[in-house]
């Protein structure tokens, strides 16, 4: 159901700009936890960058193509215009965002989850992102070159706790610049 353009086209603008501003990622992020930033800011993580890709179950992935797909129908649904083309990439609108939800905690990450259809929680989420990714890369042949540059942003001053930095490379092999 792709809804009310003007609220899709706000929703989506409020996803971009929560995502925009790596909210909830670092000190004062949720109270009721130990916000103390670990470590120098704007670091990355001393963890490997490989991805940590566990067998994920066909559901789970089937799941997260199929909220991947909404959002991007969502999307196009706003942003179209009759007399334009309008090209979406689902995996790479979704696995952008999906770097500050990492972080997301609370109302701000439940809100987040429903604005970008992730129906997956917590590690069997990134864990599915994760094999996404890696099973899109491994079609890449000598007439297909596939590249993936994620990559997080921060403000410069600002905190990010040790385990999100571990869980961007974990998951999605993003550094923080």
């Amino acid at each position: 159901m792709l809804g009310d353009g003007g609220a899709v086209k706000r929703l989506a603008i409020v996803a971009l700009a929560v995502a925009l501003a790596l909210t909830s990622c670092g000190e004062g992020a949720n109270e009721a936890e130990d916000p103390t930033p670990v470590g120098p800011p704007l670091s990355t993580s001393e963890a490997p960058r490989a991805p940590a890709v566990a067998t994920v179950q066909d559901a789970a992935l089937t799941e997260l193509v199929a909220g991947n797909t909404e959002l991007a129908l969502n999307l196009f649904a706003a942003l179209a215009g009759d007399d334009q083309n309008t090209l979406l990439a689902p995996e790479s609108i979704s696995e952008g965002l999906a770097l500050p939800f990492l972080g997301a905690r609370g109302a701000t990450a439940d809100e987040m989850a429903d604005a970008l259809h992730f129906t997956l929680e917590g590690d069997e989420l990134h864990n599915a992102a994760a094999t996404l990714r890696s099973t899109i890369l491994e079609r890449e042949n000598d007439q297909l070159q596939i590249a993936v540059a994620n990559q997080a942003f921060g403000q410069e001053g600002f905190g990010f706790l040790d385990e999100y930095l571990a869980d961007l490379s974990r998951w999605y092999e993003a550094p923080l610049a």
